[in-house]
């Protein structure tokens, strides 16, 4: 009732304190507090008596635990009237032996985190070690990644095998290398470089150019699974140098055939082609992550409405597909559905697929203009389009929604 003064015995590493709680609406951490800083004044200067914990030392140590006979009390913000009645006793327990992290913070025990961090420096402190963790769980993580291309160059190595060395995007210049010194073994030079004295300087120059070379080569064949055979084909090798304004894929198409494995390094158009925001936009990590994980599932669209057969007796190119099949894949998976309802609705939609297909192809002069799209230049339009069409602010969701459109259809194939 009002009035009555609610009394603690409090138990600090065998000390009894008698702390007078009013109504006893004070939290358990303010008692805790109180029992700290009574101990802290009661605990003698100079050496401790012989009874006394040997290490009870003159200072103020925060709460690291607190019990009552038979319950552990981990809430330091439940009120004491709830948890005791008048004359109970509890037991605290302080933090007399202070260990700092990484920080230079003391270590708290979880009912002390519990307690005490709330302050901006407190959340700081633990936000850095997260950071910290995550730091070296990423650096852990790229030391075993290391450590298994290593072994995989190895036994490649060993087994004169003449496979795509690169497993993913090479994160580090140990990656790099590791990947081009396997590489190199399965390159002629000499049809490259005939004088061995250039060979080192051409090394120097792939090492340089060597993780833009592996990102083109993912961008458009994806990465490598075990046991999975995969290339660029002559159509996406060709449209990547098409766009890089290289060569024309059409008129210079005799020549192309003929130097299909050779390696070029005229890097301005690809360099401008990834200024595009939308396929910046795609390269984001959760975005790159979904298109190769259902990249088999986006093939079976692409190739179900890939290039049809010129004529009778002509077999249909299933690596590249035509305006026609983009728009004919974006209309019955839905992704169109809104523009269908509209007046126009085929001319608008032609429209959109034609500005997805010049897009993905780096928007070139009219002369160089392809009619059709390799794979990954359809997931570009593909990409394109869902920004254009589907409402929302944010780019990326837009992205991922519209390729889910393609994923959800390529269910029913």
């Amino acid at each position: 009732s009002a009035g009555v003064i609610m009394k603690v015995k409090v138990n600090v590493h065998d000390r009894i304190f008698v702390v007078p709680c009013g109504e006893g609406g004070q939290t358990m951490k303010w008692l805790a507090m109180v029992a700290a800083q009574r101990y802290a004044l009661a605990v003698p200067n100079g050496r401790s008596r012989a009874r006394e914990e040997s290490h009870s030392k003159r200072g103020f140590f925060l709460p690291e635990m607190l019990w009552t006979e038979g319950q552990l009390l981990t809430n330091p913000e439940a009120r004491i009237s709830d948890i005791m009645e008048d004359g109970a006793v509890i037991n605290v327990n302080l933090q007399q032996n202070v260990e700092l992290d990484d920080v230079g913070a003391p270590k708290l025990s979880a009912w002390a985190e519990h307690a005490f961090s709330h302050s901006n420096a407190s959340k700081m402190r633990v936000e850095i070690a997260k950071r910290r963790q995550a730091a070296a769980d990423r650096e852990v993580e790229r030391q075993a990644i290391m450590e298994r291309r290593q072994k995989e160059y190895a036994s490649r190595k060993s087994q004169g095998a003449m496979h795509v060395v690169v497993a993913g995007d090479l994160e580090s210049n140990e990656d790099v290398e590791a990947a081009l010194m396997y590489d190199l073994n399965t390159l002629d030079l000499r049809a490259i470089e005939k004088s061995p004295v250039q060979h080192k300087a051409l090394r120097l120059v792939l090492l340089e150019h060597f993780r833009m070379l592996n990102s083109i080569f993912i961008h458009y064949c994806g990465v490598a699974r075990p046991g999975h055979i995969f290339g660029m084909c002559y159509d996406e090798f060709a449209h990547f140098l098409h766009l890089c304004n290289m060569c024309h894929a059409r008129h210079d198409e005799e020549a192309l055939r003929g130097i299909f494995a050779e390696s070029a390094s005229n890097r301005l158009g690809w360099e401008a082609y990834q200024q595009d925001a939308i396929l910046q936009a795609m390269s984001e990590k959760s975005t790159q992550a979904m298109i190769q994980d259902n990249r088999t599932h986006l093939k079976r669209v692409f190739e179900q409405h890939s290039r049809p057969e010129d004529g009778p007796g002509q077999t249909a190119n299933r690596d590249v597909m035509l305006l026609e099949g983009l728009k004919d894949a974006c209309e019955e998976s839905g992704l169109l559905a809104e523009v269908l309802a509209e007046e126009r609705a085929d001319e608008k939609a032609r429209k959109i697929c034609l500005n997805a297909v010049l897009s993905a192809q780096n928007d070139p002069e009219e002369v160089r203009e392809l009619p059709e799209v390799a794979f990954m230049e359809f997931v570009h339009a593909v990409a394109r389009i869902a920004v254009e069409v589907l409402e929302s602010k944010d780019v990326q969701q837009k992205i991922r929604i519209g390729i889910d459109y393609m994923l959800e259809y390529s269910l029913s194939l």
